[in-house]
């Protein structure tokens, strides 16, 4: 059977989301039969993250590691997608290339990627980004760990999730706290194995912090809101059917959050630097307040992320290779 090479990086500038979708399609490829390596820079989250997963890891800075042709495909999902110098590079090197996408944030080169890439997954719920008949575009196409969609939401007296992705370049986890330690609700906290640990920031007896797990599984079961940074994450919470209160690094970011928002499962509180002044405690008092409203909410979160999107990715990516 064929052999792919994963090309992602997880950090504290590019965030975990990228390193664990790519472990997440990993996972149903290898059931196909597919023989899996990864590429991601040493020393790193991401690099540490995927040395723990039984397959050859290379690091990504070292003298012509993508030059080797020991894999019949590459997939490649860098920020921004990959760039034409980038891609050009690659190309003669490997028999298919295939890009991941989205999350949040836009294509930097669409037309490149267009004409040197074999299959495109735009993992988004906007798809006005990528054009052409090689695209899969959309929600149906996340890639997420699917026992999210197994995770039995409490939307009457269920905790508060506080996550800001896996880096926090912002430092927000703090703010956070701050801002929701007197709701009336548990809140669980995590941060990311790429963000900085919390300083001069007081946890209050009602809020549990726990560093870099392994899934948010366990956090969304039971909860009955989530409060984080736009990306993968949100994804996974509306898959465990916990609607979202969304912060975003980016105005690209807040382009998803906004049609997250006018779908009805979604409150967008704009780009980071407006998190403290954006009345974050009272909408989440507003939200928990009603549960009627929180279920709903959930709801159509499910109807949109359903969970299987990384079968279906794994089954067009075979479907390639094997041809």
């Amino acid at each position: 059977m064929p052999d792919v090479l994963f090309v992602c990086e997880g950090d504290r500038v590019h965030g975990m989301g990228h390193v664990v979708r790519c472990l997440t399609l990993e996972r149903f490829l290898s059931e196909r039969g597919i023989g899996v390596e990864f590429a991601t820079p040493a020393m790193t989250p991401g690099w540490n993250r995927v040395l723990g997963a039984p397959y050859p890891i290379h690091d990504l800075r070292s003298d012509r590691v993508l030059d080797m042709p020991r894999c019949d495909a590459v997939i490649l999902d860098l920020e921004n997608g990959p760039t034409r110098n980038q891609l050009e590079a690659v190309r003669p090197w490997y028999r298919h290339v295939i890009t991941l996408g989205g999350g949040g944030y836009r294509i930097a080169e669409p037309e490149a990627i267009n004409r040197l890439v074999d299959l495109q997954v735009y993992q988004s719920v906007l798809t006005d980004s990528l054009n052409g008949a090689n695209v899969l575009r959309g929600t149906e196409w996340l890639i997420i760990n699917p026992e999210y969609a197994a995770c039995q939401p409490d939307y009457t007296s269920g905790h508060v999730v506080v996550t800001m992705g896996g880096s926090d370049p912002h430092n927000l986890t703090g703010k956070a706290i701050d801002l929701l330690a007197r709701i009336g609700r548990r809140v669980k906290v995590v941060i990311g194995p790429a963000a900085q640990m919390l300083r001069d920031t007081v946890v209050p007896l009602t809020t549990d912090v726990v560093v870099a797990p392994d899934s948010l599984g366990w956090f969304f079961d039971g909860a009955a809101l989530t409060v984080c940074a736009l990306g993968m994450t949100a994804y996974e919470s509306l898959a465990a059917g916990v609607p979202v209160i969304l912060t975003n690094w980016t105005a690209d970011h807040e382009r998803t959050a906004l049609e997250l928002e006018r779908r009805g499962i979604a409150w967008n509180t704009g780009t980071w630097d407006q998190f403290e002044t954006s009345n974050l405690r009272e909408r989440v008092t507003l939200l928990l307040d009603d549960p009627g409203l929180l279920r709903r909410m959930g709801e159509k979160g499910r109807k949109l992320v359903d969970g299987k999107g990384a079968g279906r990715v794994a089954e067009e990516i075979c479907k390639l290779i094997t041809a």
